[in-house]
């Protein structure tokens, strides 16, 4: 009868061997794949149109009632040139925010928000900066003199046993 010492420890060193081997190769492949990434964005913007998509999608859970509309979102870097904490930008273009009649209540022409990179790396979005340029904004005042913001937000409708008449509301249009 043979003796089989030592043959648990073979087969552990050859599958620790296999599972080293493996990820190495995941380091590396993720490496490069890092790098392709910081030279694309080197040369310019990367135009994400499947992010404008999931931006809209998302205004229901933020309590948008009407439509968003996103025309471009893109991920920029402009590298480690700057001292800036993050330099990972997302541009957003073309950000309306549409009523049920499909007038315009807020529009973004432009929007910058900077992301900061390590706590990208623990898997936590944490805007550092947001820039808005050019907003189209509209106030309204209430009948008390109280003056909000209009976001999107369709106010209560009355109860049938209330009066028909609606609160008296006067809308003002700002542009920067």
């Amino acid at each position: 009868m043979r003796r089989l010492s030592g043959q648990a420890l073979r087969c552990c060193g050859w599958l620790g061997g296999w599972l080293g081997r493996t990820l190495l190769a995941l380091l590396l492949v993720s490496g490069l794949g890092l790098a392709a990434l910081s030279w694309r964005l080197s040369q310019g913007p990367l135009h994400l149109p499947v992010l404008a998509s999931v931006l809209e999608d998302m205004a229901p859970r933020l309590g948008l009632e009407e439509a968003l509309e996103v025309e471009d979102v893109a991920i920029a870097w402009s590298g480690f040139r700057q001292a800036d904490r993050s330099p990972l930008e997302l541009r957003i273009s073309g950000v309306r925010l549409r009523d049920a009649a499909g007038a315009v209540r807020q529009e973004l022409p432009d929007a910058t928000v900077t992301l900061a990179f390590g706590e990208l790396l623990r898997g936590t979005v944490m805007p550092l900066r947001i820039a808005v340029q050019k907003p189209n904004v509209v106030l309204e005042r209430a009948a008390d003199g109280s003056v909000t913001l209009a976001l999107g937000r369709t106010p209560p409708q009355p109860s049938p046993e209330a009066p028909a008449t609606p609160p008296p509301r006067a809308a003002m249009c700002c542009a920067a």
